[in-house]
């Protein structure tokens, strides 16, 4: 099969020969474009930070975060969400990666998606003065 587009998805039957007799076999076809780049948000509680990273579905189904610490890879973890704590080292970068069989694309890296409390009580106690 050459040039087969996703238009092409769905049930077929092949007729092979094996040991000298015909025989059909039923396969299903799943043709894989490539994904979209993904876009990462940021929700906030009062002890945690969680990025929810979104892909077009209909192109991808695998997520999974990359995690640099100091531009030093600390590893990864899969799955659309990513919770931490908001005491967690502030040089952490995240980024996530969406992918299919066929492709990956990754969103841009994200850093601090919220101003910590110390930076907040610091620029109070300087802007009173």
């Amino acid at each position: 099969m050459n040039n087969i587009t996703d238009r092409r998805d769905g049930l077929y039957t092949a007729e092979l020969q094996i040991g000298g007799k015909l025989q059909d076999h039923k396969f299903k076809l799943k043709v894989y474009r490539p994904v979209s780049k993904p876009n990462v948000t940021c929700s906030v509680t009062d002890s945690n930070v969680t990025l929810l990273c979104e892909g077009d579905e209909s192109l991808g189904d695998q997520y999974r975060w990359e995690v640099l610490e100091n531009q030093v890879r600390r590893g990864t973890t899969n799955g659309k969400n990513l919770t931490f704590s908001k005491e967690e080292n502030h040089n952490i970068e995240y980024t996530c990666i969406f992918s299919n069989l066929r492709s990956e694309e990754r969103s841009d890296p994200i850093k601090i998606c919220f101003v910590p409390v110390k930076i907040l009580w610091m620029c109070k106690q300087r802007c009173q003065q």
